[in-house]
């Protein structure tokens, strides 16, 4: 049975960003466990969701996703439209990504939040940089224009490596006075729905480009995308492994069917559900689809030394997890240990063969099955040369600002990805398996504080 897949990803380790708003959170009630096939704000078929509202023009587009209310259509379904085809492969994007485009204006980018994930973790001369600031700097598309930050040494440090930018001291002067056409939220997780709601209600911006985890709870997520289909603006989330070009073209190959029907996707890395193995559960529903439908977790205490504000519990690590997919795939996710390759790989099982995808180094692949089993020739699949994810993911940006095809880690992926990371959390507390979409929406997880 075929199911559907998207393309891989993830994001990075603990950002220590700032920006000077609280984080705010109210109970917002939210359907049934038996509703999933109807439930309006998740995606049972990416594919189709893709498809659907790829083809159409930005305008058209927008209207649907602003809805009546701020609440979006159904976007699932079960017609099947390989994403390679629709979206034509990583090969165009990549394209773009390798060549100078021309355009008389570039997309103009604004960051809150000066740490590591915005620009410190590489430098200029970084040839794949591991950033926000290095992933826009490499395209010739878009173009960071406004910095915010609390701390002065962190926007002269910016400004330093990676300007030039305007400087703001308060991401909400930022918001109101420039003209951006691209928001990257990078603060601190308890932040991510206070600053994306603010930037919703005073920027004129396009897209968000929103730092995992997409909330703190499935509530804060919930409000986030409600609050942005009401403007009609776009929140693409940084599971930021997802736009590793070679990851990109296995999901693509083992869409068309490399190794037959996907029958098993095993990922593997240790670390909190939202603040680090967020990547692998992208990375799984990458290969398996954006459709589950139930997980059961073990977890165990963090070992991370923090102080939780009142209202949040701490976030737990996942030691082992089962998903199961509307597809009729399963997933599972390692997290005790990695594999011999670390983390962010995964082991792909077909009727066909198999597949071995990591970020981080070369995918392996066995067609056939038993004694007919042999390995394939990677040199033979049409791989892409090495890129920064992030340069990757606004190419994709600037591509959906262009034509209206829609980015990969949009709604239809990040919201899936994280009824998984919650139900996660939810099982590991109260040993048993947990039907998605989660009930609970309103348990606040300190993550990525």
């Amino acid at each position: 049975m075929r199911k559907k897949r998207r393309h891989p990803g993830g994001c990075d380790r603990d950002e220590q960003e700032r920006c000077g708003m609280d984080a705010a959170s109210t109970p917002m009630p939210y359907g049934t466990v038996a509703a999933l096939e109807s439930l309006p704000n998740i995606a049972l078929s990416s594919t189709t969701a893709r498809t659907r509202l790829g083809k159409m023009p930005v305008a058209v587009k927008q209207k649907i996703l602003g809805g009546s209310g701020g609440q979006s259509p159904s976007i699932g379904g079960d017609e099947e439209r390989p994403i390679g085809r629709q979206w034509n492969g990583i090969s165009q994007v990549w394209d773009k990504a390798n060549k100078v485009v021309e355009r008389s204006e570039m997309y103009k980018v604004g960051i809150v939040g000066l740490g590591n994930i915005a620009h410190a973790y590489s430098k200029p001369e970084d040839p794949y940089p591991y950033c926000h600031a290095g992933g826009a700097k490499l395209s010739k598309r878009v173009k960071v224009t406004a910095v915010a930050d609390l701390d002065a040494g962190r926007r002269e440090e910016y400004n330093k490596l990676w300007g030039p930018a305007k400087l703001y001291d308060d991401g909400q002067k930022m918001f109101e006075q420039e003209d951006l056409d691209i928001i990257a939220i990078c603060v601190r997780g308890p932040l991510h729905e206070k600053i994306t709601l603010a930037a919703l209600k005073s920027s004129g911006a396009k897209v968000i480009f929103l730092e995992k985890p997409a909330g703190c709870s499935l509530k804060e997520v919930d409000n986030i995308h409600k609050a942005a289909a009401k403007k009609g603006v776009l929140v693409v989330v940084s599971h930021s492994r997802h736009w590793g070009p070679h990851v990109l073209r296995m999901a693509e190959l083992i869409e068309d069917g490399l190794v037959g029907d996907v029958q098993t996707v095993i990922g593997y890395c240790q670390g909190g559900p939202l603040s680090f193995s967020v990547h692998e559960i992208d990375m799984i529903c990458q290969f398996a689809g954006y459709n589950p439908i139930s997980v059961a977790a073990s977890t165990g205490p963090s070992t991370k030394e923090e102080k939780i504000p009142n209202g949040y519990e701490q976030e737990p690590v996942v030691l082992g997890a089962v998903i199961r997919y509307k597809s009729g795939v399963t997933g599972v996710h390692v997290g005790g240990g990695t594999s011999s390759a670390g983390a962010f790989c995964v082991d792909v099982f077909g009727s066909n063969g198999r597949a071995f995808v990591p970020f981080y180094g070369v995918p392996k692949v066995w067609t056939g099955k038993g004694k007919e089993e042999k390995a394939v020739d990677i040199a033979t699949l049409n791989m892409p040369e090495k890129a920064s994810p992030f340069l990757v993911a606004y190419e994709q940006i600037a591509d959906y600002l262009d034509t209206g095809k829609m980015p990969d880690c949009g709604p239809e992926m990040y919201r899936p990805v994280n009824e998984i990371a919650f139900g996660m959390i939810e099982s590991g507390i109260r040993g048993e398996t947990i039907p998605l979409p989660c009930k609970k929406r309103y348990r606040l997880i300190f993550a990525n504080g």
